[in-house]
């Protein structure tokens, strides 16, 4: 029996684990529900970062990964594992529904709202401020696929390198390499705009 209160895998002991795991393996949909709980929101932000103007295509494509991962549990050898390989599964379906809607590239306005902007500032300076991250947003969408994937991965969703390297499946010094990149191209565009901003 898994507890209510849970938040994530790692929360679970062994005998937990093992109990959820094989629970999800026999298609239990209570368990996939608790998967939904505990995984359905940070992965509905991270795909809204591939479609921040369309939430409910960002809402059908989280259905799909669900799908997919009650269709493909079995391929899940490790149940620590879970939360990277549902982030794969979204990383795949997000690529793969741009690619088929030719969905254009629009700057994440969801970044921008989930900056905390200090309200001890005027409000003209808070707008400029605003405008400032609207900016470092569009740019972000403008960088190479892998280097905006991690750069989302970190910036967005806070990861650490080593859970990017296992949703991306590639290795910690490529994920390290790939964030120096993105920050330093980002920091390269803005320069010209005479934009200065702590990422």
């Amino acid at each position: 029996m898994i507890r209510n209160v849970i938040y994530n895998i790692k929360q679970m002991n062994e005998d937990e684990k093992r109990s959820f795991s094989n629970e999800l393996n026999n298609h239990s949909h209570r368990a996939f529900r608790k998967l939904y709980d505990l995984y359905g929101d940070e992965i509905l932000r991270y795909i809204r970062g591939y479609f921040p103007f369309d939430l409910h295509a960002a809402e059908d494509i989280l259905q799909e990964v669900f799908i997919t991962a009650y269709t493909k549990i079995s391929s899940l050898k490790d149940i620590n594992k879970i939360r990277s390989w549902l982030y794969r599964i979204a990383s795949g379906k997000s690529i793969d529904f741009k690619r088929k809607k030719k969905v254009e590239k629009e700057y994440m306005k969801e970044y921008g709202e989930r900056i905390n902007i200090s309200k001890n500032k005027s409000v003209e300076e808070q707008a400029i401020q605003k405008e400032m991250f609207n900016t470092l947003n569009i740019e972000v969408c403008k960088l190479p696929d892998f280097l905006r994937k991690v750069y989302m991965l970190r910036e967005f969703q806070k990861l650490k390198y080593q859970e990017i390297a296992e949703i991306t499946e590639t290795s910690l010094s490529r994920v390290k390499k790939a964030m120096k990149k993105a920050v330093e191209k980002l920091m390269k565009q803005l320069k010209k705009k005479n934009i200065t901003i702590d990422t």
